[in-house]
């Protein structure tokens, strides 16, 4: 059995227009999903930390600040102000073609070095916890965190755990 798999890595949350965040995700799900005989859509929902999903293990991506650093937190705010998020659309989108959704988590994100805390896409959990992250022998600076330490297994799987339950997907893929 032949099986085409679609990983998304998210950009299309940054695309919809104002006032648009619905209708235009589901327009970039539907793209790749009319176009190719796609049997699994997978999209890229948290960074592990940031998600882009309603959480409370989790941090909500852009959430800690008063202004939108940008149109994907726009986008992600204005389906949370309707009672939904990134995670449910898309993953109804995806079914509504027939096709298996799963949903990934980037285990260490690793883009950008340095754990600027006016970056939307460095968790408070590191903000917070400078020990926790993975140290580097060339003395680069690094922003992921170290599985090594019992509080980021813990916490991490707590993000995994919500998704497991807390949604109608068909896995989660972990992403390294």
């Amino acid at each position: 059995m032949r099986r085409l798999i679609y990983n998304d890595d998210s950009q299309g949350v940054s695309e919809p227009r104002p006032g648009s965040a619905r209708t235009d995700l589901e327009a970039w799900v539907d793209k790749p999903l009319k176009a190719l005989n796609i049997d699994t859509y997978v999209w890229c929902i948290a960074f592990p930390d940031i998600c882009m999903h309603q959480t409370q293990a989790g941090e909500i991506y852009g959430e800690r600040f008063d202004e939108p650093p940008n149109q994907a937190v726009v986008a992600i705010r204005e389906l949370h102000d309707q009672k939904t998020d990134v995670l449910h659309v898309v993953a109804e989108q995806a079914r509504q073609h027939g096709v298996e959704f799963v949903a990934s988590v980037r285990m260490n994100d690793t883009h950008g070095l340095f754990s600027d805390p006016a970056d939307p896409q460095i968790s408070q959990a590191l903000l917070n916890h400078p020990e926790w992250v993975i140290r580097r022998d060339d003395g680069v600076p690094e922003r992921a965190l170290d599985y090594s330490f019992a509080e980021v297994r813990a916490h991490r799987l707590a993000i995994l755990k919500e998704l497991a339950e807390g949604y109608d997907i068909d896995g989660i893929e972990l992403d390294f």
